[in-house]
C-alpha cells in the first residue's frame, strides 16, 4: 500500500443525461509496510467510507429515478387523450386552473 497522494473512495455514474462523481476522501494514513493499528484503522476507515459512499449513490439514483417518472409522467398524459385522462382520474378531486 503506498503512502502517496490522497486516498479515497470512488464511484462515476454516467448516463445520456450527464454524470456524476462522487469521492470521498480516506483520511487515515498507510505506509508500505504499516503497522497491524495501522493497518485496522485504515481498513477501518475504508469500510465505513465505502458504506457511506454506498448511501450517496442509493440517495442519488432514488432522486434520478423520481426526476425519470415524473418526467415520464408528464410526457405521457400530453400524449393522452383528454376523455383517457379524465377516466384514469375519475373520482379524484381535480384542481380548478383559472385561465
Amino acid at each position: 500500500m503506498a503512502s502517496q497522494g490522497q486516498r479515497s473512495v470512488k464511484a462515476h455514474y454516467s448516463s445520456p443525461d450527464g454524470t456524476h462523481e462522487f469521492t470521498i476522501p480516506i483520511n487515515a494514513a498507510c505506509a508500505d509496510n504499516p503497522a497491524t493499528a495501522e493497518r485496522t484503522k485504515y481498513l477501518s476507515e475504508l469500510r465505513a467510507n465505502t458504506k457511506t459512499l454506498q448511501a450517496d449513490v442509493n440517495k442519488f439514483l432514488t432522486e434520478k429515478m423520481a426526476e425519470d417518472k415524473a418526467r415520464d409522467v408528464k410526457s405521457s398524459s400530453k400524449d393522452k387523450p383528454q376523455d383517457e385522462l379524465e377516466e384514469e382520474t375519475y373520482g379524484e378531486e381535480q384542481a380548478q386552473e383559472d385561465d
